[in-house]
């Protein structure tokens, strides 16, 4: 049992208050192994009162209980910074909007995550959510497996994180500094870079990728995400759940930033490795600055010396570069050997043969000719509802 930690659970509320009973039932549900925990309900102003009372209802048997009602209404990402600031009277703090579930594991491995990473400079936070889905290129996305619980990514979470007191502070200092509005920034995927500037994640991933700082993530998830209709959510979509631990508890081996063996990932998804040094991994074709790099691997066709190339056999899709599978999907580029422009022909030919194969291997729990089928459904189905309108 971990001692001496002061940790509170901040959860994020605005109109939608069966979201957020639905999170709180999870959260009596989670195992605090004896500690007395916070919990703090922040609720944004909307005009509805519904969620207050929900709130003030809630029977909490944990600890303390504390509901903020807001007089006016923040956004989102002036509600989660301000609940972010909550930390200073802790040592960290859970942070969940409501349209999350938690794991009963969910403060167990906090708890342990925070003493291990709570004194490393290179961690920005800790995720409590496991990625599933690259948000910069829209395809699956697998992490390598390590002999660790963790790895790392240079990105921020937003379904479930945990911010320490330092780490927090230190974010608030450079936030405080770089809070204008950018559609542009180095290192930075232009996609976040499109995002509304109402996006705390946005600049808290420009954070990670000026400092060069990285966010704790767990391989099996203590949270999951309901994907329900929200401010930076159109409508619901379950693209983002990921099963999570069932059990209250468990042994948990957390890696060191340092180690070599540890696993860590780029702002885009893709692989840092040592063994990969000098070269640039562009494996999901989304990069559009490869620095200083001599070689880079990309399912891209681009106007360089090709010097090898590799197949789409393995998952995680970086294994085939590192295990040297042979194929004709990635290809590396020597970045210091220019080439004309290539025949459109041919690169278009090489553009459709690169987009079957993706989505074979993008699509792969499912015969491609089930898929199809499945697709016209839904597309008869769309056509006929749209009818039905009328």
């Amino acid at each position: 049992m971990v001692q001496n930690v002061n940790i509170a659970i901040v959860t994020i509320a605005y109109n939608r208050p069966d979201s957020l009973s639905r999170l709180l039932d999870s959260l009596n549900r989670v195992d605090y192994e004896g500690h007395d925990v916070t919990l703090i309900i922040s609720i944004d102003y909307s005009g509805d009162d519904s969620v207050y009372r929900l709130a003030h209802s809630f029977e909490w048997k944990f600890g303390e209980k504390k509901v903020i009602q807001h007089t006016v209404n923040l956004g989102l990402k002036k509600h989660v910074l301000t609940c972010g600031d909550m930390v200073k009277d802790y040592d960290a703090v859970i942070v969940l909007e409501d349209d999350l579930i938690v794991s009963p594991a969910m403060y167990s491995y906090t708890i342990r995550a925070v003493e291990k990473y709570k004194n490393d400079d290179n961690i920005a936070a800790i995720a409590l959510y496991s990625k599933g889905f690259s948000e910069t290129a829209w395809k699956p996305f697998v992490p390598a497996v390590s002999c660790y619980d963790t790895y790392f990514v240079q990105t921020a979470e937003s379904w479930g994180q945990v911010w320490m007191r330092d780490s927090w502070k230190d974010f608030r200092t450079w936030y405080d500094n770089n809070s204008t509005p950018f559609s542009k920034a180095s290192g930075v995927p232009n996609d976040v870079c499109d995002w509304d500037s109402k996006s705390w994640k946005k600049y808290h991933i420009k954070y990670c990728v000026d400092n060069n700082k990285y966010t704790v993530y767990p391989y099996w998830s203590l949270t999951t995400c309901m994907g329900e209709e929200g401010e930076h959510v159109k409508k619901n979509n379950n693209r983002f759940q990921v099963p999570f631990v069932e059990t209250k508890s468990k042994e948990y081996r957390f890696a060191d930033f340092v180690d070599e063996s540890s696993v860590k990932y780029d702002v885009y998804l893709e692989r840092v490795s040592e063994n990969l040094s000098g070269i640039c991994m562009d494996l999901y074709g989304q990069k559009t600055d490869f620095g200083s790099c001599k070689y880079v691997i990309t399912p891209r066709v681009i106007n360089y010396k090709v010097v090898d190339t590799y197949g789409l056999a393995l998952r995680p899709h970086e294994e085939n570069i590192l295990l040297n599978v042979r194929g004709d999907y990635f290809v590396k580029y020597d970045l210091s050997s220019p080439l004309k422009n290539i025949p459109v022909f041919k690169a278009e030919k090489q553009i459709d043969y690169y987009n079957y194969i993706d989505f074979e291997y993008a699509t792969n729990q499912m015969r491609t000719k089930d898929l199809f089928s499945h697709m016209w459904r839904l597309v008869f189905y769309r056509i006929k509802k749209l009818f039905r309108k009328k």
